[in-house]
């Protein structure tokens, strides 16, 4: 994906994203807002912080300037998402992969602090005595018994970088610097997916918050993460007749994984780096196991030859899980088929998607290329 931006009279042009984003796709960021009976502001917390601490017993650790903060989790969000052949042009000067996501991160952060230097996309309108319309994207699980969820930022997409940003200054001003900055980074964050891959719901983005926050370390499905054997299996995504602004394409590694009680088989799993365009977040791609449930691995007698699969789950149309535990999304289910598994390295699946909150539809069996690498 390129994206390439000139800063001359305010001009930008999209290489590989045809069609602009209506204002119809907007997110925004929400709070837990505690009132006194006369309806006083008492406190107001980011949800995303909230859940960390609650659901998810997190600590959060991130301390320093609220820009500080911010660029803190921006870095770990660009080393949280696949980002090989991503790359963006900025006055010249060209930037790929990490870098590319992390500089289109610091674009969309820097909407809210009017960085000199940076390209402005977005209209910050910080209002008063108002009470923003609640946003129907993000399938809270819980919510605190004695204050409520309310709209800090509406953020109103025009266009795939820019739009029109609505903060609530009064709730905005009551926040501790640390939930300030949480709230800056879950905008960028936010903004970007929903550029990148049209994502409709806060949920991923909130989780990811939480973790960077907690100061936990991130982690994508990058090439240079793969052992020296794998498969790389791709699907187009897109019709050619109907194109989208967004990539839908598929990418999924198949990978050995060594572990020492089975040295006469050579296990493997499929690690999904992005389906449908929705890439995966904090999805590692394993090497070593020391014993992991039978669902989340496979075995072969040739990593080159996955037709000598044991009986059970080898042969055409078997079905393989991915697995995405310990992720922001493990309720997502994407599943492959094995069409064809050959020797010398010759594989052929499809890929499908179950319904979930981040794909409502799922994603129907599609064809994808492999090719199998052996050596570096």
């Amino acid at each position: 994906m390129k994206l390439i931006l000139a800063t001359i009279a305010s001009i930008l042009t999209l290489t590989t994203l045809p069609a602009q984003a209506g204002p119809g796709i907007s997110g925004g960021g929400k709070g837990v807002v505690c009132r006194s009976k006369s309806g006083k502001v008492r406190a107001v917390e980011l949800l995303d912080l909230w859940e960390a601490r609650v659901l998810h017993e997190k600590k959060i650790m991130l301390k320093g300037s609220v820009p500080a903060m911010v660029d803190q989790a921006l870095q770990a969000f660009s080393g949280a998402i696949r980002s090989d052949g991503f790359d963006w042009m900025f006055n010249g000067k060209s930037y790929t992969d990490r870098e590319a996501v992390l500089w289109g991160l610091r674009t969309q952060a820097a909407q809210f602090f009017g960085t000199p230097g940076m390209p402005k996309t977005s209209e910050v309108r910080r209002l008063r005595n108002v009470r923003l319309t609640l946003t129907d994207d993000s399938y809270e699980a819980a919510m605190p018994a004695d204050c409520a969820v309310e709209q800090i930022v509406h953020y109103q997409d025009e266009g795939y970088l820019g739009g029109t940003i609505l903060i609530n200054q009064d709730l905005f001003d009551r926040m501790a610097p640390t939930h300030q900055a949480a709230l800056i980074a879950h905008e960028a964050f936010y903004k970007f997916l929903r550029g990148r891959n049209d994502e409709t719901s806060s949920l991923r983005v909130r989780r990811t918050v939480g973790l960077a926050f907690a100061g936990e370390m991130l982690r994508a499905p990058n090439k240079d993460q793969l052992p020296s054997h794998y498969y790389t299996c791709t699907s187009p995504g897109d019709d050619a007749e109907t194109p989208s602004r967004a990539d839908h394409s598929s990418l999924v590694y198949v990978v050995p994984l060594t572990m020492d009680d089975y040295k006469d088989w050579e296990l493997f799993v499929p690690v999904a780096a992005q389906i449908a365009g929705m890439p995966l977040i904090d999805q590692a791609i394993p090497t070593k196991v020391v014993a992991p449930p039978m669902s989340l691995w496979y075995a072969a007698k040739d990593f080159a030859d996955l037709s000598t699969m044991p009986d059970g789950i080898q042969g055409k149309n078997s079905i393989l899980t991915v697995p995405l535990i310990d992720t922001v999304q493990p309720e997502f289910a994407p599943v492959i088929r094995i069409d064809e598994a050959a020797p010398n390295g010759r594989l052929k699946i499809s890929i499908a998607a179950r319904p979930s909150v981040f794909m409502p539809n799922g994603m129907p069996w599609e064809a994808a290329t492999c090719e199998f690498h052996s050596g570096k």
